[in-house]
Formats: structure tokens, sequence, C-alpha cells
């Protein structure tokens, strides 16, 4: 209809890469989306362009994002130093203040994080790692291993809703 609009326009003016992710914030405000590196912001009506994280080898790229379930934050894994890494993590930012918080890094023999999501309850962040699916509690940062050596064979991390299995 005539309120077609391409909102990924201005992302594309801002220069080489590929929009290689995308999704929409859970209230609908905003379109997510990675960019030569960074995280970036698109209002729903596409007038508004927010970069989120920018790339810089000293603070990493980000590649891999999920929502929180209130909207108000998105983890994001990284890639710190150039190709090959010197070592990946996973960033909780405030969408708002922009405020980042490093949850981990680990060794990029670790392998890279193929999957990503969000407990219901906003409480854990879950993550296949290389062969691993971890799960880090934000609150103390901590880390369990719940699903050990499973390279190849998991298509999805999906949460219990009690928040209390990955």
């Amino acid at each position: 209809g005539s309120r077609q609009k391409r909102l990924l326009d201005d992302v594309a003016q801002l220069g080489y890469g590929v929009s290689n992710r995308l999704a929409w914030s859970p209230d609908g405000r905003w379109l997510s989306v990675t960019r030569k590196g960074g995280l970036w912001l698109v209002s729903r009506d596409g007038a508004v362009v927010k970069e989120l994280v920018s790339y810089a080898p000293q603070k990493g790229s980000a590649y891999l994002f999920a929502w929180s379930p209130n909207g108000k934050q998105i983890a994001f894994t990284q890639q710190f130093g150039y190709y090959p890494a010197d070592y990946l993590g996973l960033g909780i930012i405030e969408v708002e203040t922009k405020k980042v918080v490093v949850v981990t890094k680990e060794n990029p023999n670790a392998g890279w994080a193929w999957l990503l999501t969000w407990a219901p309850d906003g409480q854990r962040v879950g993550l296949l790692w290389g062969a691993q699916g971890k799960m880090f509690t934000l609150s103390d940062k901590t880390t369990s291993v719940k699903i050990p050596n499973c390279a190849g064979e998991i298509r999805e991390l999906v949460w219990s809703p009690d928040s209390n299995w990955l």
C-alpha cells in the first residue's frame, strides 16, 4: 500500500557492509540491525536512525544480538580485535543510555557464538558458544554450562516458561 517505506535505506547510506541481522523491539517501536560491525536502531517510521554500538577493533564489533523481554536492553556478542579475534565477548547495552556492561570475555578458541536468547524473566541470557550452550545470570555474571558438547546438533535455544531451563 501507500504506507510502505524502506526502513533500511538510511542505514544503507552509512557505508559499506551488509545488514545481516534484524529484529523488532518487543514494543515494535524499533528495528535493530547489525551493519559495519555496529548495532543500529531504526524507528518504525524510518525517521530516526541511532547507532548503539559502533565498530572499533579495541571496542569490538557486534554481530549477534537479542532484545530483552522488556525492551530496555539488548544482549550482543562482540569480536574484539582484528580477525582472528583477540577475544570474544558478551555485552548488555541499555537502549536509552547506551551504557554497556561486559558480561564475559572468552578466548577465541572457545568457538563462535551461534545463538543468543533471553530468558522470559529477563534475568539470564542463553548463548550457544562453540560446542557448548551457556547460561549467564546477569545479576552476578555467573556462568553455568547447561548443554555440553552439542556442536552441530543444536539449531535453536529455547527457555522453559519459568526461565530455569535452557
